[in-house]
């Protein structure tokens, strides 16, 4: 006959699956970081591209984002390019410039070329741009295709002189959007 002391109870249960649930957590993250490294396959089982080292973080939606410096693998010294400064991030070389440096809505030029020096031609390219030293929000500009790997943004709201950050954010078919910060100093008009 057996006791009520050798039956499983309630409590013998929970130990034993409060136990198991470490365990099952383990396997699912050694399966899911497997599946994230660069030598896991993509689709239809082939090997999976090994992604280009990015300077800068992804897109964060309505925040620009910083790019780290890539000489100094220090995490906590951050620089930003300039107009005219060519930036790799995740396959793209991307370029920034200005029809001007003085304060005022202003055309800026986009340039982005794919990891060959092909120019990309399949992107969608906005501008987010930001006074640094005032708080004046986050404007968004869509930069409209001008040529090959070329978009053009017009009467980008950069109404007074000083510090600026302006982000561009390129998303292309099937890929996440790229991110890159330029610094912009501008001076007062006259």
């Amino acid at each position: 006959m057996i006791s009520e002391t050798d039956k499983p109870g309630l409590p013998s249960v929970l130990r034993r699956s409060m136990l198991g649930l470490p365990c099952v957590l383990l396997v699912a993250l050694a399966v899911m970081s497997f599946l994230a490294s660069p030598g896991a396959t993509g689709q239809a089982g082939t090997p999976a591209a090994t992604p280009c080292a990015a300077v800068s973080p992804q897109a964060v939606a309505g925040t620009p984002a910083r790019v780290a410096t890539p000489a100094s693998g220090d995490a906590e010294r951050i620089a930003l390019a300039t107009f005219g400064t060519p930036v790799t991030a995740s396959c793209l070389t991307v370029t920034l410039t200005a029809e001007s440096s003085r304060a005022g809505p202003g055309t800026l030029t986009v340039e982005v070329l794919d990891a060959d020096g092909t120019p990309v031609e399949d992107a969608e390219v906005v501008i987010l741009t930001r006074h640094i030293e005032m708080d004046h929000g986050i404007s968004t500009t869509d930069a409209v295709p001008s040529g090959p790997g070329t978009w053009l943004a017009e009467n980008v709201p950069l109404g007074m002189g000083g510090k600026w950050e302006a982000q561009v954010v390129i998303t292309r078919p099937g890929t996440e959007p790229v991110a890159v910060t330029f610094a912009i100093d501008l001076v007062e008009r006259e």
